[in-house]
């Protein structure tokens, strides 16, 4: 057995596009462009404004937060929920308490395949 360590210290920077958020990557399968990683963004923190190189799910797994897409328009989301962007649609997370998400992403994600939608509130 071997044993890893997976927490936000040993998590890498990150300030592209003037985000402020730690990156560990998990999995990076460069046959298939299958990207797992942990994001953890402290109280303030933001990943800003920017286009995802391909379909992206990104699942909260603590705290919360709010996310939008390419309307801008900004959803709140917690522990236990994720959001789904397209390549190519632009999107940004910020927290004001904390959040720690696992961001999957792969040309073959479809969540509505496998996930419940959250019903939006009118």
């Amino acid at each position: 057995m071997k044993r890893f360590a997976f927490s936000a210290e040993n998590a890498w920077p990150i300030s592209d596009y003037g985000s402020s958020f730690r990156l560990l990557r998990l999995l990076h399968a460069r046959s298939s462009e299958v990207r797992v990683d942990l994001a953890y963004l402290a109280p303030g923190d933001v990943i800003a404004r920017h286009p995802a190189g391909q379909p992206q799910l990104f699942c909260v797994i603590a705290g919360s937060g709010f996310v939008s897409g390419d309307d801008e328009i900004e959803f709140p989301i917690a522990a236990g929920e994720a959001a789904f962007w397209t390549r190519g649609e632009h999107h940004l997370t910020r927290t004001e308490h904390g959040l720690t998400a696992l961001i999957l992403q792969s040309p073959e994600l479809d969540p509505g395949a496998v996930l419940n939608p959250i019903a939006e509130s009118s």
